[in-house]
This record gives C-alpha cells, sequence and structure tokens, in this order.
C-alpha cells in the first residue's frame, strides 16, 4: 500500500500517533469517573499489546521507515497500548447496565488543593510563569472501603467539609468496574 520511505507512510505515521495519544487522554479521562485500582485497565492493554506484537511489530517498518526491532517494538506496544486502554475503558463506561444505578452516600475522607503554575507566551519559542491557579480535590470513601479522588469545582470545596458526605450516582460498569454517572440538577417545578 505504502512503499517504505514515502511521504505518505510517514504522515501516516504521525496521523496513528497523534490519534494514539488523543485516545490515550480520552482513556484518562474516562478513568477519571471509574472507580478502580490503576493497574486494572492497564493490565488488559498490556496484554493485548503484548499479545500481539510478535505476530505485528515488524510490519511497522513501512511506517518508521527505520529497520530497528526495538523501535518498531515500541511503536506497536504504545499504539496498540493506548487503544486498548481507551476501550476497555469506553466499553466500560458507554455500555454500562442502567438497571444497576445505585445513590450511595460516601464519606469525605480529605479534601486539598494543588496549586499550579500559569504560563504565558511571550515570543515563538517562550513562556514564562505569569501566577498560580488551584484545583480542588476531595478524597471519597465509598461503604465497601475503596476510596477515590476527585476533581470538584471551588463551590463543592467550599461548602464540603472532612468527614462530611456526598452523594455519588454510581453505577455498574459493563466489564464490572463501578463508574460515577454524572446527573443533570432538575429545576424546582412551580405550582
Amino acid at each position: 500500500m505504502f512503499q517504505q520511505g514515502s511521504k505518505w507512510s510517514t504522515v501516516l505515521l504521525v496521523i496513528i500517533l497523534l490519534l494514539s495519544f488523543v485516545m490515550l487522554a480520552f482513556g484518562f479521562a474516562i478513568y477519571g469517573d471509574t472507580i478502580t485500582q490503576w493497574w486494572i485497565p492497564v493490565i488488559p492493554a498490556a496484554m493485548v499489546a503484548f499479545g500481539t506484537a510478535p505476530m505485528i511489530y515488524h510490519r511497522w517498518i513501512r511506517l518508521t521507515d527505520i529497520d530497528s526491532k526495538i523501535v518498531n517494538f515500541i511503536c506497536h506496544i504504545f499504539v496498540f497500548g493506548a487503544i486498548t486502554y481507551f476501550l476497555f475503558l469506553g466499553v466500560n463506561y458507554w455500555c454500562a447496565d442502567p438497571q444497576t444505578i445505585v445513590e450511595e452516600q460516601v464519606e469525605v475522607v480529605d479534601k486539598y488543593q494543588k496549586s499550579h503554575t500559569k504560563y504565558r507566551r511571550v515570543s515563538r519559542n517562550r513562556r514564562v510563569p505569569d501566577g498560580h491557579y488551584n484545583t480542588y480535590h476531595l478524597l471519597l470513601k465509598l461503604h465497601d472501603g475503596r476510596e477515590k479522588e476527585i476533581e470538584v469545582p471551588f463551590s463543592t470545596y467550599r461548602s464540603t467539609r472532612n468527614g462530611g458526605h456526598r452523594n455519588l450516582t454510581l453505577e455498574k460498569g459493563f466489564f464490572g468496574l463501578t463508574i460515577i454517572k454524572r446527573q443533570v440538577k432538575q429545576k424546582k417545578q412551580a405550582d
């Protein structure tokens, strides 16, 4: 299809790598709403990536234009790992069973803020610090002992106390991982 070393093979490689980064970012975003240990979605991604590598990694030579087995192996592991990570968490989230929705009252174990440096661009290749901003986090403990850190807006952070309780809508995902469903606040109806 593509000749080794052609312009189109390089363009296709860049597109594939960019899509892999995007899928990995979406996977991290979905992980933020999934209550599980970090390594649980990594295991299936690694199994698929490493399981298919001996059969497929040598075909990456057409795209990378490098005869190095190590480079082609790393490209294969990254791309297939990112795709599988996203698909595992995405299918778990989007194919969740709506009959398992439960409202659970969770305990706020800790609340804290993280300070980050804001940068501004002053020229093409130069960015300088331009102040700080904070993100606000709650560490929640479920009834079964699992803990989950979530990022919240300042208004929620301000009104929450350590040892207090929050209501979460939880749902069992397709692969059995619990997910946090966001609910739209209902407007009060006038009588």
